[in-house]
């Protein structure tokens, strides 16, 4: 069995000190300063959300379309896809003794105490390079599709004042995201919200779910339990994706502002 060499010290840069990092192979979105990687790897990711939310959607498929292959969309996952994976690298964190990851930390999380961090739940089968090589960027997709879906539910709902997307700096973004994570429950999200999130991210969902079984998260004695951590935690990445797009827009303004002044 493989294991990732230690990470070099710089790139844990915005992950709390009692988390260990692990930096996989295989992003389907962006390694820093690799911007044009990242914005081939986004506008697939666009693609595929199209096709999934037609499927469901058809009838208003035209204008959301327009919506998510926009450049103005690409460019907004693309400035904030280092984040997902700085997110994804955090979750493979097999070495680390607790169960804690990021978005579980503040206030009473909602998904804390039933959804631990991903390599904490799974550190044999995650401690395999293969493994973590192939897991991670499906990871990704879960939080890239969840962050298209609320844009898409955002449009399709014709709001009067729709979110808007800040150019605030990406710490001061990081910082916002995994504080506010855990509040979005997908439970409680407006029907319009969770019928688009769940209709861009039905293909993530179930890469991640095949990956997570060619890899042996499910271990045949234990695979009922399994299963439903995996997909625990497949719905808390949604959540994840959400909070993410929340956290880059106007719905936190005054929470950024803290951070930004403090």
């Amino acid at each position: 069995m493989s294991t990732s060499p230690a990470p070099p010290a710089p790139a844990a840069t915005g992950i709390p000190h009692d988390l260990t990092p692990v930096y996989y192979h295989g992003s389907t979105l962006v390694f820093e300063g690799a911007a044009a990687v990242a914005d081939d790897a986004v506008r697939s990711v666009q693609a595929a959300a199209v096709t999934e939310i037609s499927e469901a959607h058809a009838r208003t498929m035209q204008d959301l379309t327009a919506v998510l292959v926009d450049d103005a969309t690409t460019s907004l996952l693309t400035r904030h896809s280092g984040l997902i994976c700085r997110f994804v690298e955090s979750e493979l964190d097999t070495t680390s003794p607790h169960d804690d990851g990021l978005g579980r930390q503040d206030g009473t999380p909602r998904s804390a105490e039933v959804v631990p961090r991903l390599g904490a739940a799974f550190r044999d089968q995650l401690g395999d390079t293969e493994a973590h090589d192939a897991i991670g960027p499906a990871v990704e997709d879960l939080l890239s599709t969840a962050f298209l879906g609320v844009i898409a539910a955002t449009s399709a709902a014709a709001v009067d004042r729709p979110l808007q997307p800040r150019p605030r700096p990406l710490d001061v973004t990081w910082r916002v995201w995994h504080r506010i994570t855990a509040s979005y429950a997908f439970t409680e999200w407006p029907p319009l919200m969770q019928g688009f999130v769940a209709a861009c991210g039905e293909g993530a969902r179930e890469r991640f779910l095949e990956r997570a079984a060619e890899h042996k998260l499910e271990r045949r004695l234990f695979a009922k339990g399994q299963r439903q951590m995996l997909e625990s935690l497949a719905m808390f990445y949604a959540e994840a994706g959400v909070s993410l797009y929340l956290a880059a827009s106007s719905h936190t303004d005054q929470t950024a502002k803290r951070f930004a002044t403090g």
